[in-house]
């Protein structure tokens, strides 16, 4: 049996940053496009998409019963299959464009793995760091989340307004950069 040698602590953190970039990267183009989607597509009015709120928050509500189905494996892998459900999600709201249920499926698989990786990256931060330098490592990863959300926000502005892809296209490269994360 072959083994690995164990990655350096230090990489270990910077592996960390990358996925955490890559998730909240995927989420600020998700978050800064679905309402414009839902808009757009269904013609939902305000009081329609507010209804959307209780099967968009539910994983929310159940995210302790996810988290017990998932107790068995590591925290990183739950963090991997968190944004593997994401991306999973994305993919079907990008290929929801005609069914309202379809779509409501997506939305809520994008909601469970992103309500997952919340309280599973504050865990992770912790593990990868020792108990002098907790607090700065909590903050460099909320600094690398603020920033990549920032940055994907900010593409879909650059790219909506000068190429105007499909909502289709702007899922699926979300999905994509959720798929680098995990």
């Amino acid at each position: 049996m072959i083994t690995m040698p164990a990655i350096p602590l230090k990489y270990q953190l910077w592996f960390y940053y990358a996925a955490l970039a890559c998730t909240a990267m995927a989420a600020g183009i998700h978050d800064s496009t679905f309402n414009n989607f839902l808009a757009d597509t269904f013609n939902l009015s305000a009081d329609a998409r507010g209804h959307l709120e209780f099967p968009r928050e539910l994983p929310g509500f159940l995210v302790v019963m996810m988290t017990g189905v998932l107790c068995m494996l590591p925290l990183t892998r739950v963090g991997v299959v968190a944004t593997l459900v994401s991306a999973v999600g994305l993919v079907g709201v990008a290929f929801s464009s005609g069914s309202y249920g379809f779509m409501i499926v997506g939305m809520i698989g994008m909601s469970a793995g992103m309500h997952l990786l919340q309280p599973v990256g504050a865990s992770i931060v912790i593990g990868l760091s020792d108990e002098h330098n907790r607090g700065t490592r909590m903050g460099q990863a909320a600094a690398v989340g603020t920033l990549f959300t920032a940055l994907g926000t900010g593409s879909v502005w650059l790219l909506m307004d000068r190429i105007a892809p499909q909502y289709k296209v702007t899922f699926l490269c979300a999905a994509g950069i959720f798929l680098c994360g995990g």
